[in-house]
């Protein structure tokens, strides 16, 4: 059989022409198919692309709204009268300790509230966290915070206030036993002249901030699209925030086309990447992070012709095809018969047996070759009959 069909010189008239009239049809049914195919990928692509950058948008939107707010706090701290009476007095008391420990408690997103003097030294400071437990603030109440970022860039500020970029405070690590991820936000406290007396900084817990809220839109893009991420990423490109911690500060993402996270890579063949970039909220101006949001893209399988908008192209097209093969095959057994029928008149006419085809009413060149033969076999029977006749001497 295979000798056979790989040695076209062999064919039949009538598989060569089931070859050609079934084949070709065929092939450009299967090209409908996969066009409409790669048409429904790319339209199934299409909205998951929206659902990436829409998402991405969304969370650093909301991250940066929830640092204006964070922005916003150590400001209104910094003002209020007991802050100024412990900045003034140069020492704590027992009311600036209960306010700072109650805000604590109250925003449950502040590891650390502080006041410091102009000079760097802590004069108060929260020594219970957001559930009200004690916690060892010694570890950085003795500290000397003039030569810190934060504190300096407070203090050169006229207006407004100074915060982080994302960062790791060892001494957090130490008082909680976390990895000390957090921002700092710092603001100036200043008498009734404008002059500064002092400084307040809070400490936020990224946790309860940034990654809180990574974490629920990332669980509810899950359930839409299975297998999606989402990284916050620093102006330089640094992962800061993702689901695997060990990511944090230790991948960069240089391009979109394809992230490297050392256990797995995201490429752009198998991922489509939404984009967030900051835009800051009201007053607070933002860190330039960005959001990237990586959703599985859908690829050319059996489920895509399974959906119902895209069902129906395929089993049309089949349809089509049956009934195609079904009527060349029918039409080429007739053409073939046909066929058959002169070769076989011809055979008969080689031995020299009159024949005469019956003529059908279709117009075609086989009728004409039948009509043609006819004449020829008349023709022959009749040059057939004088030569008997002159032969008997007529």
């Amino acid at each position: 059989i295979m000798n056979y069909l790989l040695n076209p010189k062999r064919w039949s008239l009538t598989f060569k022409m089931l070859t050609v009239m079934i084949g070709l049809p065929t092939i450009l049914v299967l090209i409908l198919i996969f066009y409409s195919a790669l048409i429904a990928v790319n339209n199934e692509n299409e909205p998951k692309l929206l659902l990436a950058n829409t998402t991405a948008q969304a969370v650093i939107d909301k991250i940066e709204r929830n640092y204006f707010e964070r922005y916003g706090d150590v400001q209104a701290f910094a003002i209020n009268k007991l802050a100024v009476q412990t900045a003034l007095k140069d020492t704590t008391f027992a009311d600036i300790q209960d306010f700072i420990n109650a805000m604590v408690k109250i925003y449950g997103i502040y590891d650390i509230m502080m006041i410091c003097n102009v000079e760097g030294k802590v004069i108060a400071i929260n020594n219970t966290d957001y559930n009200g437990n004690n916690i060892d603030y010694d570890v950085i109440s003795n500290n000397n915070y003039s030569d810190e970022e934060w504190f300096k860039n407070a203090i050169s500020i006229k207006d407004g206030a100074y915060y982080s970029d994302f960062n790791i405070d060892n001494g957090i690590k130490k008082i909680y036993g976390t990895n000390g991820f957090g921002m700092n936000f710092a603001a100036t406290i200043k008498d009734k002249n404008g002059k500064i007396i002092g400084v307040w900084r809070n400490r936020s817990n990224w946790a309860r901030i940034t990654q809180g809220i990574r974490e629920e839109a990332e669980e509810k893009l899950k359930k839409e699209e299975n297998g999606s991420s989402i990284f916050l990423i620093n102006d330089q490109g640094i992962i800061i925030d993702a689901l695997k911690e060990n990511y944090i500060n230790n991948v960069k993402i240089s391009t979109n086309d394809k992230i490297n996270l050392g256990d797995n890579i995201l490429s752009n063949k198998d991922y489509l990447f939404g984009n967030g970039n900051s835009r800051g909220a009201y007053s607070y101006p933002g860190n330039k992070w960005k959001v990237l949001v990586a959703i599985p893209k859908e690829k050319l399988s059996l489920a895509v012709f399974l959906k119902k908008e895209w069902l129906w192209i395929v089993v049309v097209s089949f349809i089509s095809l049956g009934m195609i093969i079904l009527l060349t095959f029918l039409f080429v057994k007739k053409l073939s018969g046909r066929i058959k029928d002169v070769q076989f008149s011809l055979e008969e006419l080689s031995k020299g047996k009159p024949v005469e085809i019956e003529e059908d009413t279709t117009r075609d060149i086989i009728t004409e070759i039948k009509t043609t033969f006819n004449k020829l076999s008349l023709n022959l029977q009749s040059t057939a009959e004088f030569a008997r006749e002159i032969g008997q001497g007529n």
